[in-house]
């Protein structure tokens, strides 16, 4: 299997459902680490588990992406628990 995404950190914001949850599976199935973020811990942590479970690594990081300070909290704790992210999608 190609994985061109190994060693690869994806934030996905708005990641728990959709398009984003969507996106979360293909970066996983090339190798990447995912770092799914939303509102809904609840939701948010399912999702990770779920990627987790299929054999991917994600993590849930919580964030009201409507809210700066969120952001920022979420971006700085993002930073220190995984370094620089390679790619930011916002779905």
């Amino acid at each position: 299997m190609n994985q061109a995404l190994d060693n690869k950190t994806i934030v996905i914001v708005g990641g728990t459902t959709g398009l984003g949850l969507s996106a979360a599976k293909a970066f996983v199935s090339e190798g990447a680490q995912i770092v799914v973020v939303g509102r809904n811990a609840e939701r948010g942590e399912a999702r990770a588990r779920e990627i987790a479970e299929a054999g991917g690594q994600a993590q849930f990081f919580p964030c009201d992406a409507m809210d700066t300070t969120s952001l920022a909290s979420c971006h700085e704790a993002v930073g220190q628990a995984l370094g620089a992210p390679t790619v930011l999608l916002n779905a």
